[in-house]
């Protein structure tokens, strides 16, 4: 652990507007919430040694000798490891260790919210309001897992250890919601309130990685290119978000 990891923390920010509307008493309000870490932590791991090779689009390889020979491959990609073919990962591993990770300080990722609603506040018995909300938020691990070993091989990377803000695991970029209110008294001053309400979201992230272990860290985390439009291959230009995009 670092030395100067600290109890996470975050800048944030918001400003509302709130204005009754000349009709039928309609509110319309909006929020906007910016937040900005101030400490947060991700994870590296300090066994995986030397870097032994440069793939073709710029990321660092860990396999040994053995592990770039297609003869020690299939045409699934899966390793035809034998004893005469010693194909191994981390081809520079210390061999005194086993799996060590190190937790770090990052003060990487943010987000921005915005909520707009029509609030119609309850009259007589009735009421409603309508929203949505659109979120964009990033960070440099979404820290899934109890354990700091599967907090780093969780975490979809182009580079092992690469302190890289991308799209949060957590974000749902748009949010619709609805609720409708009904009151009514079937006893003398005991009001029984009805509700209905609807929630709609879209913007789930999502990365694309590779089936088998790319890089030879022995993890399968790592993110491939995804040209965006037919000829689009540019290699020289290396992504600087782990997302690739959003459902």
């Amino acid at each position: 652990m670092s030395g100067d990891l600290e109890q996470p923390s975050i800048w944030k920010a918001n400003l509302a507007f709130e204005h009754e509307l000349p009709w039928w008493g309609v509110v319309a309000s909006a929020e906007a919430i910016l937040t900005q870490n101030e400490m947060a932590l991700y994870y590296q791991r300090l066994d995986l040694g030397n870097p032994t090779r440069s793939g073709q689009d710029g990321r660092m390889m860990y396999w040994n000798a053995a592990g770039y020979s297609p003869a020690n491959w299939n045409v699934n990609a899966s390793n035809t490891w034998t004893a005469a073919s010693s194909v191994q990962n981390r081809g520079n591993r210390p061999s005194s260790v086993d799996i060590v990770t190190y937790a770090l300080p990052t003060n990487k990722g943010e987000s921005q919210q915005l909520t707009m609603a029509l609030t119609k506040p309850m009259t007589e018995n009735w009421g409603w309001q309508v929203a949505y909300t659109y979120t964009n938020a990033t960070e440099v691990n979404p820290l899934t897992s109890s354990q700091a070993s599967s907090n780093w091989n969780n975490n979809a990377v182009f580079q092992a250890n690469e302190e890289v803000a991308g799209v949060t695991n957590y974000t749902i970029r748009d949010r619709f919601s609805a609720n409708l209110s009904y009151r009514h008294y079937f006893f003398e001053n005991y009001a029984t309130d009805f509700g209905l309400f609807y929630e709609g979201r879209t913007g789930k992230p999502y990365s694309w990685v590779f089936q088998n272990d790319m890089n030879g860290d022995g993890v399968v985390n790592d993110l491939f290119y995804v040209p965006s439009a037919p000829g689009d291959v540019i290699f020289a230009k290396l992504p600087t978000s782990r997302r690739s995009g959003v459902l």
